[in-house]
């Protein structure tokens, strides 16, 4: 009788370990996504706005520009640190009036540069092709909001 049970208890933890393996790990799986986004360990699409070709995914990757967290800062970069504060606080921005980002926000201003209060950002900065769930997952990296 061992010998039978034994085969049908390896074979339920294998489906257990494959199930809990595909179905994630719920936010930090998104966050994780948005960290390699940023880091540029998963590709991005996306080009400078003047031009009319896509720009490979290394010189677009938002490290090179960006620090994320605390982290250290990108020498000779004039780009903000991407963090909590710096996205959802309220704050005057490019000359602006005050406003603060959403993650429709975020996600249009990668997309479109345009800033939540429609004022139009540098045109250095790439314009994105992305995806919904890669959009989801940068905001999720940067805010910690998995919402």
């Amino acid at each position: 009788m061992n010998v039978v049970q034994q085969p049908r208890t390896w074979w339920r933890l294998f489906i257990a370990l494959i199930a809990s393996v595909t179905v994630g790990t719920g936010g930090n799986d998104v966050a994780g996504l948005g960290q390699r986004l940023f880091s540029g360990q998963e590709q991005l699409s996306g080009r400078i706005y003047t031009h009319s070709v896509d720009m490979p995914s290394a010189a677009i990757r938002c490290s090179n520009c960006h620090a994320a967290g605390n982290g250290p800062a990108v020498p000779r970069s004039l780009a903000p640190r991407l963090n909590r504060t710096l996205l959802l606080d309220m704050r005057a921005r490019r000359g602006g009036p005050a406003s603060k980002y959403n993650r429709a926000a975020f996600c249009t201003v990668l997309r479109k540069g345009v800033d939540p209060v429609y004022i139009v950002i540098d045109v250095t900065m790439p314009r994105y092709k992305l995806t919904e769930d890669q959009c989801m997952a940068l905001w999720a990296f940067l805010t910690g909001d998995t919402e």
